[in-house]
């Protein structure tokens, strides 16, 4: 089976900007804990400079494991601007 075709699907949305993005959900596979990153949130982040969905998860860690490990065991669920419904009045 040719997986090739999936791993550029990964790879295009790693190169996704995070301004496309309503928001992004960061899990930890070690404790479970879920942090919920906002539209305002994810503009701090960009100021550091991580622009693209790629960066961020290069970058993203889970805060209570952090303090214990270096371990960055972490799942990035990103919901795109797009995705999300819209309301029409």
């Amino acid at each position: 089976m040719n997986d090739t075709k999936g791993a550029a699907i990964v790879q295009d949305l790693g190169r996704r900007l995070l301004t496309d993005l309503s928001y992004a959900l960061v899990e930890c596979e070690d404790c479970g804990k879920v942090r919920r990153f906002g539209f305002e949130q994810l503009k701090t982040v960009q100021e550091y400079g991580a622009v693209t969905l790629g960066d961020f998860s290069s970058r993203a860690a889970c805060i209570e494991c952090r303090r214990f490990t270096q371990r960055r065991n972490v799942t990035i669920r990103p919901v795109w601007r797009c995705d999300t419904l819209s309301a029409v009045a």
